[in-house]
């Protein structure tokens, strides 16, 4: 049996590939993947659907928290 471990050198690129690709679905679809938390989860959903306030609210209650995810945003910040 083939088991495939996804390794956050792996998804960074699939990040990057997608990000250059424009193919915002699978950008989405990897940080979903990738996120660790449960409001991450649900911005990133926000956003993907159009829901753009919803999704900054949620961004902001995961910063608020005083949760480390600079990462996500510097991700998202490169994919717009």
């Amino acid at each position: 049996m083939y088991v495939c471990l996804c390794t956050q050198d792996t998804l960074e690129s699939l990040c990057e590939l997608y990000s250059l690709l424009k193919e915002e679905d699978m950008f989405t679809a990897v940080w979903l993947k990738r996120a660790r938390l449960p409001q991450v989860t649900l911005a990133l959903t926000y956003e993907q659907h159009g829901f753009f306030e919803q999704a900054q609210l949620a961004y902001e209650q995961v910063s608020c928290a005083n949760v480390s995810v600079w990462e996500h945003f510097d991700a998202l910040k490169a994919h717009s």
